[in-house]
């Protein structure tokens, strides 16, 4: 955590950075989803997500970081 908060600390400033970084977070977490629970739903239900929010931050990140879906 302490990495990361440091790492982070360098990079803020922008007007946008809560949105530019968030895939920092995003993409780990939904392709360890995947790993564990193989379904969307699965994964929306154990992350208390809207499925429907997970199908767009799947498709978000797709192509820039090779999230499969």
């Amino acid at each position: 955590m302490q990495i990361m908060e440091e790492f982070l600390y360098k990079k803020l400033g922008g007007r946008n950075d809560y949105r530019d970084n968030l895939h920092l977070f995003d993409v780990p977490i939904i392709r360890s989803g995947f790993k564990k629970f193989n379904s969307q739903l699965r994964i929306s239900e154990k992350f208390g997500l809207n499925r429907n929010t997970l199908r767009k931050k799947i498709l978000d990140y797709k192509d820039r970081y090779k999230l499969q879906g």
